[in-house]
């Protein structure tokens, strides 16, 4: 099943609006992400697979800024941000790091992967990355607390 154009343009323009609405760090490819990872999920038709290649595709599409060139006026995302999205997407880094997020966020965090891909990008990325995770484990920890908390005494 190919990607439709219509998901990929409707998540840009979701990212767009996040953007204004300044509910991202836009300093922070990682943050960026993320918040691509958030609108892709609502798309429950879509595979794994299908839902990270489309959101390569809106954040190719952000880079690119909307004259196609980064660094100019018109651009929503700091021309260092923009940098890094892009390095990120010339390689395979953008598609482990988002495998790592949702493994995180699905209980299953494998620091190894974590660490492989961190070496990787350690300059530019670790920050954002271990941003993320700290929020994803605080969601976590507080959802473990309601539930045990909920569940009672045992």
């Amino acid at each position: 099943m190919s990607i439709d154009s219509s998901i990929v343009t409707k998540v840009y323009i979701l990212l767009q609006e996040a953007i204004y609405k300044k509910e991202i760090n836009v300093s922070s490819a990682m943050h960026i992400v993320a918040k691509g990872m958030e609108l892709m999920a609502q798309f429950t038709d879509l595979s794994g697979s299908q839902k990270r290649g489309a959101l390569i595709l809106v954040l190719e599409k952000i880079a690119d800024g909307a004259d196609g060139m980064s660094g100019t006026d018109d651009d929503l995302i700091p021309k260092a941000t923009i940098d890094t999205l892009k390095g990120l997407l010339q390689t395979d880094i953008i598609s482990q790091t988002i495998t790592i997020i949702k493994d995180a966020a699905n209980g299953k965090f494998n620091f190894e992967a974590t660490l492989a891909v961190a070496s990787e990008v350690k300059d530019v990325v670790v920050p954002g990355v271990f941003a993320c995770f700290s929020c994803i484990f605080k969601n976590t920890k507080k959802a473990t607390t309601a539930t045990a908390t909920a569940a009672g005494p045992v």
